[in-house]
């Protein structure tokens, strides 16, 4: 089982609102890491460690180019998975 790390930087978002996401996200990403350690046929994909402004369309959703990206992480995850890396 794969699961993705969350990246939420709200840009049009208030300076505390932002603080708020960027909190919340490294909330979530820290719950995901427990789990994969309690459960190792989970794969944590660290989506929040590469993703780039240009990969985001508002700060949450993927631009046409951080499908691409999110799409090819995930892939190498997947390939390097089945091969044992």
């Amino acid at each position: 089982m794969y699961w993705l790390t969350v990246h939420v930087d709200r840009w049009r978002g208030d300076a505390a609102q932002r603080a708020a996401d960027r909190h919340n996200s490294d909330w979530i990403n820290d719950q995901l890491r427990a789990v994969a350690e309690l459960h190792p046929n989970l794969v944590v994909v660290d989506w929040a460690a590469v993703v780039t402004d240009d990969w985001l369309a508002d700060g949450v959703h993927p631009s046409p180019a951080g499908i691409t990206a999110w799409c090819e992480l995930l892939e190498t995850a997947l390939f390097d998975g089945v091969s044992g890396r």
